[in-house]
């Protein structure tokens, strides 16, 4: 989450291995941000990747996206907080 505590992405363990996921928009949702108003009517598209997929040793940016906006998530980051046990991370 990020530091205002607004969701950024999940990450669930599958058959296959780590599944990265995020919702993605154009823009960032706030008062001022009247085509998105009320809360909950956005169109995000979602976003899924594998953590550990073959060729991704040179890819660490994965999207993400909360309420402040458009962020980035590092892939390496991420798969460390997982092996230090962390469930929730604040991301700033």
């Amino acid at each position: 989450m990020c530091a205002a505590s607004h969701h950024l992405a999940t990450v669930y363990d599958t058959d296959i291995g780590l599944v990265y996921a995020s919702s993605i928009r154009a823009r960032s949702h706030g008062d001022r941000d009247l085509p998105d108003t009320p809360h909950h009517a956005h169109h995000a598209r979602r976003w899924f990747d594998l953590l550990q997929a073959p060729g991704t040793e040179d890819d660490d940016w994965l999207p993400a996206w909360c309420d402040c906006g458009q962020r980035g998530m590092s892939r390496r980051a991420v798969q460390e907080w997982i092996a230090q046990g962390e469930h929730r991370v604040i991301v700033d």
